[in-house]
C-alpha cells in the first residue's frame, strides 16, 4: 500500500474541490475520488468505513435527481457544526430531546396547511 501517495493525492483532491460550506461542493465528485485514490494506491480501510462512504454516494445521488439544486454539504453545515461544538453524544441527546418537537412542529405545519386548503375548496 501506498499510503503516503494515497495522503497526497486526497490532499490535493481536498485542496481543488472542497471549498467548504455554501460554495457548491460536489459531494459525490469528492468521495469518488477518494474511493479511486483508494483503489489506485491499494489503501486498505475499514468496512464500516467503506460502506458508509458508499451510503452516502448513494443517497447524495437520490438527493440531486430529486431536487438538482439540492447541496448535501450545505444542508448538513448546521448539523456537522454542532457535532463539533456538542460532541457525540451531547449531540444524540440533544436530537433525542429535540425529535418530538420537530415531528409535533411537522404534523401542525401539515395540519394547518391541510385546514387552509380545505377552507378554499369550499363546495
Amino acid at each position: 500500500a501506498d499510503v503516503e501517495g494515497f495522503t497526497r493525492e486526497v490532499k490535493s483532491l481536498f485542496e481543488a474541490k472542497c471549498r467548504g460550506y455554501g460554495t457548491g461542493v460536489d459531494v459525490g465528485e469528492v468521495l469518488q475520488g477518494v474511493l479511486d485514490a483508494l483503489r489506485k494506491h491499494r489503501v486498505r480501510v475499514d468496512g464500516n468505513y467503506a460502506t458508509s462512504v458508499v451510503n452516502l454516494l448513494c443517497i447524495e445521488g437520490v438527493a440531486s435527481s430529486l431536487d438538482p439544486s439540492y447541496n448535501l454539504l450545505d444542508e448538513s453545515e448546521a448539523l456537522l457544526t454542532a457535532h463539533t461544538m456538542l460532541g457525540r453524544e451531547n449531540l444524540a441527546f440533544c436530537m433525542a430531546f429535540m425529535a418530538p418537537i420537530i415531528s409535533t412542529a411537522r404534523n401542525m405545519r401539515a395540519f394547518l396547511q391541510d385546514l387552509s386548503v380545505s377552507k378554499h375548496s369550499v363546495i
